[in-house]
């Protein structure tokens, strides 16, 4: 870091974009070739629940999508904004990692993809 400070800063920038890429990759390469397993552990037969639990997590981001983007329009602090709709993540993925039926994996999906519009 011996140049100047702007350098600096378009690499991190540029970092943090390539982090914004990747991380919401990782989720659906996860998620995606597991999910009917977990759903047939659990004791589902209907391929229609699949169908579900992949759909809760876009339909989420789109709701919110459109709720959050006037919100973001009036506060100052993006920084609350952004933690605020990852603890939503955090807690959809602790909903679907701890599943006991279909219907907590769906809403678990659900949740988390309420963080979907940031990415």
């Amino acid at each position: 870091w011996t140049t100047d400070g702007q350098t600096r800063n378009r690499f991190l920038a540029r970092c943090s974009c390539a982090t914004m890429v990747v991380i919401p990759s990782i989720s659906p390469a996860i998620i995606y070739p597991t999910a009917w397993g977990y759903l047939q552990f659990l004791g589902v037969t209907s391929e229609v629940h699949l169908g579900y639990v992949f759909s809760a997590f876009t339909i989420s981001g789109v709701i919110v999508g459109l709720l959050i983007g006037p919100v973001c329009d009036r506060i100052l602090d993006s920084r609350a904004l952004i933690l605020g709709l990852n603890i939503f993540q955090i807690i959809g993925n602790i909903m679907y990692l701890l599943g006991t039926n279909e219907w907590v994996l769906i809403g678990g999906r659900f949740v988390a993809g309420e963080c979907r519009p940031l990415c």
